[in-house]
Order: structure tokens, then C-alpha cells, then sequence
């Protein structure tokens, strides 16, 4: 096989492991400008937490739960926080987003 046939093979085979990666994880949603209840519970020994957000989307629709873990991104006002900024302040607007599945896990929550 001449160089540029492995080249070009080489690259197939790393463009078909990409898009079969991707085509495995789960598609994020999210809710946005929305009313968010946060129950956050520190990480001992991190500045992350474990918790839940009640997200209300529209004054008649029904909250949707979606659990917080270490993974969670928290970010006010688009900047990256550690969770001793958030205060005891539970009740905040903004938009949430999540993987699906039962329970949902929040990938990033951008509170104003």
C-alpha cells in the first residue's frame, strides 16, 4: 500500500472512532430562562456539590428536578465559580443544562 493509502486509512479509521463516540453519548438539553430552586450540599474538602435544582420554565408549567454532582459546572453571571460565591442564596433565574436519564445530572448551570 503506497503512503498515501495508509494516510488516507489512518484517517478513516480515526473519522469512523469519532463519530461512533459521539453518536454513544447521550444528547444534552436544557431549560432556559427559567426560575431555579437549588438544594445544594457541599463536597467536603472541594468547592464543588452534590444537590438538586427545581427548574421552573413557565409560571404553569411543573418544576423538573435534575440532580447536581461534582461534575456540574456552576457559572453566575458566565464566569466559573466555586460554590462558597453562591452564599445561601437558593432561589435564582437563568437556565440549566442536563443529560437526560433517570435522574437527569446537570452538566451546567448558568445562574444571574
Amino acid at each position: 500500500m503506497s503512503h498515501l493509502g495508509s494516510v488516507l486509512l489512518s484517517a478513516l479509521i480515526i473519522l469512523t472512532s469519532i463519530i461512533n463516540a459521539s453518536a454513544d453519548e447521550p444528547e444534552e438539553n436544557y431549560i432556559e430562562f427559567a426560575d431555579l430552586i437549588l438544594n445544594l450540599e457541599a463536597i467536603p474538602g472541594s468547592d464543588r456539590a452534590n444537590g438538586y435544582v427545581l427548574a421552573t420554565a413557565c409560571e404553569t408549567c411543573q418544576p423538573t428536578r435534575i440532580e447536581i454532582d461534582e461534575t456540574t459546572e456552576l457559572r453566575l453571571n458566565g464566569d466559573q465559580i466555586p460554590l462558597n460565591k453562591l452564599g445561601f442564596k437558593i432561589d435564582w433565574q437563568g437556565a440549566v443544562f442536563f443529560l437526560p436519564g433517570k435522574p437527569a445530572i446537570a452538566t451546567r448551570l448558568m445562574l444571574q
